[in-house]
């Protein structure tokens, strides 16, 4: 799972990763508590 920003967007992207690139599995804009992490990281 990864948190950023898209603009002025938080986001939380789900992914995986192989040999032939990586798949988006969920994109969707980050939750209150997901945002606060972002905030507390910067």
């Amino acid at each position: 799972m990864t948190l950023g920003s898209l603009g002025n967007l938080k986001v939380s992207i789900v992914h995986t990763e192989n040999r032939h690139g990586i798949r988006i599995i969920s994109f969707r804009k980050a939750s209150k508590k997901e945002r606060h992490i972002l905030r507390d990281a910067e």
